[in-house]
């Protein structure tokens, strides 16, 4: 929250100090939709994206930084960063269901998938970019360790399907089939070209395996069957290489979370949510930090400030788990645009007995507050006028499950609940 406010100036700033406070796209896109979360920043990002649009190149390139300056970065492009004008139209319309950030947007979309196509050699990406900018441990990318392990072009080609697959769903929103159909034949192009490129027979990286070489196609949906399975047991492997921590950077980190949940691997999310060695975030915390750092070891009480050129206390793209308290810790997600439906389906875990939060929809406030004790789970859930309520409660123990005093059973029962406030009762399995 201190990294939002003190980065939401007129434009989203990677940091409010040194000689840069730019509206690099790159951090815009990791962090938009976690934002939305914490404050009302909609007409923020509505426009911000008017100046984006403003900006783009008459080639479809999208510059690193929003508003640019004349500079060697001016021309510049980079995977990752230019997907943020797919991305947040998107992500932020999930949110809101106010289709007129995707028709605002959608030439600037169609034109920037031009330019991506511009960079791909048989559905390959050539473009360039940040990689998993600042990963942790890393031997860097063509001799430049900022850049992550990841290589540059496996980022760009999953980018470029992820856009495609987003754009599939924006074209559909809005009546656009042609489009939709068009978007949906080249990213199955892409995913294969992708699949076949990058990993091996038995779903194994080509290059040095890094956690976000397994992330991303997880996260955007670029394997399916066996290599999924594949690529799950090889993540988890790699974080466990890392004694339980994170080795991502600005690209991976993100993407962590969901991937960790969607595998029913919530416990390993919260160990690493609450390691406090580095890299963690816990890390930070006990040595002093109040904001999001943009290097994971940007400073300690023992050394002192990074020796790094650029070293910035006040980088919030780290920041982006925050999207995940609200929908994995507390469960809160829109499970349709706009959040008229609503799925209820917190993440318990023997690391944390509390939380509570609320999100501000469309249609009025939902809340969610909960508590364990010696197992026995107690949870408070209200949800606004014109939504209806999906809970999703894997983690309670059959026969156990009580709804404002009610016996309920856990796989029936708990569809289209009308809106109300709820009592709900029941014994905890981790």
């Amino acid at each position: 929250m201190w990294g939002l406010r003190g980065n939401f100036l007129d434009i989203p700033t990677d940091c409010p100090q040194r000689d840069e406070r730019l509206g690099w796209t790159g951090d815009a896109q990791v962090f938009a939709a976690p934002s939305m979360y914490m404050a009302d920043v909609y007409g923020f990002w509505s426009a911000w994206l008017q100046t984006v649009r403003e900006e783009q190149a008459d080639n479809g390139r999208i510059p690193n930084f929003i508003p640019t300056k004349q500079s060697r970065h001016t021309k510049g492009v980079s995977s990752g960063w230019g997907d943020a004008v797919v991305i947040i139209p998107w992500e932020t319309y999930l949110l809101t269901g106010d289709k007129q950030i995707l028709e605002e947007n959608y030439s600037m979309i169609q034109n920037w998938l031009g330019f991506h196509a511009s960079k791909a050699n048989d559905y390959v990406s050539t473009m360039g970019g940040f990689g998993d900018w600042l990963q942790p441990y890393t031997k860097g990318v063509n001799g430049r360790p900022t850049r992550g392990d990841t290589p540059t072009k496996l980022i760009s080609t999953a980018y470029y399907a992820h856009s495609l697959n987003y754009a599939v769903q924006i074209a559909q929103t809005l009546g656009r089939d042609e489009d939709a159909e068009h978007h949906a034949k080249t990213f199955e192009k892409v995913k294969q070209a992708f699949r076949n490129t990058f990993y091996d027979e038995q779903t194994k990286v080509k290059s040095e395996a890094t956690q976000t070489s397994y992330l991303l196609p997880l996260a955007f949906d670029l394997f399916e069957g066996l290599d999924r399975v594949n690529a799950q047991r090889y993540l988890v492997e790699e974080i466990e290489q890392a004694d339980n921590h994170l080795r991502t950077g600005f690209l991976g980190t993100p993407i962590l979370a969901p991937v960790l949940q969607e595998m029913e691997r919530s416990d390993l999310m919260y160990d690493l949510l609450f390691k406090e060695s580095y890299p963690s975030w816990f890390y930070s915390i006990n040595n002093g930090a109040t904001t999001t750092w943009e290097r994971w070891d940007s400073y300690s009480l023992q050394d002192g400030f990074s020796k790094a050129s650029m070293n910035s206390l006040n980088h919030y793209a780290y920041g982006a788990v925050a999207k995940w308290f609200y929908e994995g810790i507390l469960g809160i997600n829109s499970a349709v645009a706009g959040f008229r439906q609503i799925d209820i389906n917190p993440q318990f875990n023997q690391r944390l007995n509390q939380a509570s939060g609320s999100y501000n929809t469309p249609h009025g406030e939902v809340s969610v507050a909960w508590t364990i004790n010696q197992g026995q789970l107690d949870m408070q859930v209200t949800l606004p006028k014109n939504s209806r309520g999906n809970f999703v409660l894997g983690q309670i123990k059959h026969g156990s499950l009580m709804i404002n005093g009610e016996k309920v059973d856990v796989e029936q029962g708990l569809l289209n609940q009308e809106p109300d406030d709820y009592q709900i009762t029941g014994t905890v399995i981790y």
